[in-house]
C-alpha cells in the first residue's frame, strides 16, 4: 500500500513538473498569439500581397501556436486523466480548458484574418 501510495506521488510530482512547464510553454504562446494579433491589426490597414514575407511569418507563427496548443491540450489531458476522480484536479482541468477555449478562439480569429 505504502509502495502504491508513493509511486501515485512520485508520479504526481513528475506530472506537476510536466505540468509547470506546459503553464510556461502556455504564457508564451498566449504572448506570440498576441503578437500575432497585433501584426495582423497592423497589417490589415495595408496592402498584404506587397509582403509576403511578411505573411509567411504570420502563416508560421500561427502554426507554431497551433501546434504548442496541441501539444499542451495533450499534455494536460494524460496529466488529468491520473487524476480524475479528485475533486481538486477536476477544478483545474475546468479552468485550464476554459483558458484553453478562449485561447483556441483566438487563434482561430487570428487564423481567418490571415487567410
Amino acid at each position: 500500500m505504502k509502495d502504491q501510495l508513493s509511486k501515485l506521488n512520485s508520479k504526481e510530482m513528475l506530472m506537476s513538473e510536466k505540468l509547470d512547464k506546459l503553464k510556461e510553454k502556455f504564457k508564451l504562446m498566449k504572448n506570440e498569439n498576441k503578437k500575432l494579433h497585433e501584426l495582423i491589426l497592423n497589417n490589415k490597414n495595408e496592402n498584404i500581397l506587397a509582403q509576403p514575407k511578411e505573411n509567411e511569418k504570420l502563416v508560421k507563427k500561427a502554426a507554431q501556436i497551433s501546434e504548442l496548443k496541441i501539444k499542451l491540450e495533450n499534455y494536460s489531458s494524460e496529466y488529468y486523466s491520473s487524476f480524475e476522480n479528485l475533486p481538486k484536479f477536476k477544478k483545474m482541468k475546468t479552468k485550464l480548458l476554459k483558458k484553453f477555449n478562449i485561447e483556441k478562439s483566438l487563434i482561430a480569429r487570428s487564423m481567418q484574418a490571415i487567410i
